[in-house]
C-alpha cells in the first residue's frame, strides 16, 4: 500500500463547478491533442468541504487513466469524449468520471485498484499505480469510497462517494 499523509491536511470548502472546470484545465493540452471532448455537468451551486490536494490528486490521475487507457486504441467511432458529473444525495457528495472509450474486460474489473495492476504493463511509463493512488486519495485521505463500472465496447464509470457535510479528522 502506498502511504498518504493525514496529519497536514487543511480542508477547504470550495464552489463543485469551479473547482472541477479548474481540475480539468489541467489536463487540457492532453484533452485537445487526443481529440478528446470534455464535458461537464454539475449541479450549480454544490460546496464540498474537502482536501483539496488529495481529491485534485486522485481526479488527475483518474482523469489520465481514462486518456491512457480508455481511448488508446479507438474503440467505437465518435468523439472520445470524458465527463465530470457532480450530484449531491442526501449528505453524500458524488462526482463521477465518465468515459466512451474500449471499457475494461470483466476479468479486470475487480482489480484496477491494485497496486502495479495494469492492462497495458511493459508499455513504459504504465507501472499501476494511477487508479491504486486514486483509491489511497479517497479512501485513506478523504474517507470516502470509489467504485468502478465498465460496460466492454461502451465506456467506464469511476464514481467518488464523499461526505458533504464538514470531514470529521481521523487520528491515526
Amino acid at each position: 500500500s502506498i502511504a498518504v499523509k493525514v496529519d497536514t491536511d487543511q480542508c477547504i470548502t470550495l464552489d463543485l463547478a469551479e473547482y472541477l472546470q479548474d481540475v480539468a484545465s489541467q489536463l487540457h493540452e492532453r484533452l485537445v491533442r487526443q481529440g478528446c471532448n470534455l464535458s461537464l455537468d454539475v449541479t450549480p451551486g454544490l460546496q464540498l468541504t474537502v482536501v483539496t490536494e488529495a481529491l485534485t490528486e486522485a481526479l488527475t490521475r483518474i482523469m489520465g487513466n481514462c486518456l491512457d487507457h480508455a481511448f488508446a486504441q479507438p474503440a467505437n467511432a465518435g468523439t472520445p469524449t470524458l465527463c465530470l458529473r457532480a450530484r449531491q444525495h442526501a449528505d453524500i457528495m458524488q462526482i463521477d468520471i465518465i468515459d466512451n472509450g474500449k471499457g475494461i474486460a470483466a476479468e479486470e474489473l475487480g482489480r484496477v485498484f491494485e497496486p502495479f495492476f495494469s492492462t497495458r504493463s511493459g508499455n513504459g511509463e504504465h507501472v499501476g499505480l494511477g487508479l491504486h493512488i486514486a483509491w489511497n486519495q479517497i479512501t485513506q485521505r478523504l474517507q470516502g469510497e470509489i467504485s468502478i463500472a465498465s460496460v466492454p465496447g461502451e465506456g467506464c464509470t469511476v464514481s467518488i462517494r464523499l461526505k458533504a457535510g464538514t470531514p470529521v479528522k481521523v487520528d491515526r
